[in-house]
């Protein structure tokens, strides 16, 4: 068996048992993803937190998106979505 499950004061947590990677559910509503130990992700009050981050396709931001022009990958474009 190569993941786990946990439980605990802290709260529920599920991953790896190699340590590479798992994700804690808090009871106080905070989601933590970690990665070799570190914290590099978490949700909590309707905020979404990433230390670093790729965005492979596109990203949008209010009405606004972020992705690579179709005929150069090389050149990204914003695009008002509305």
């Amino acid at each position: 068996i190569d993941s786990f499950i946990t439980q605990s004061n802290e709260g529920l947590t599920i991953g790896k048992t190699d340590g590479s990677s798992s994700i804690m559910f808090s009871p106080e509503g905070r989601i933590s993803m970690f990665s070799s130990g570190k914290e590099v992700m978490y949700i909590s009050q309707g905020v979404i937190h990433i230390d670093n981050g790729i965005f492979t396709a596109s990203i949008q931001v209010g009405r606004f998106r972020t992705e690579e022009y179709y005929l150069n990958p090389d050149i990204n474009v914003i695009r008002y979505v509305g």
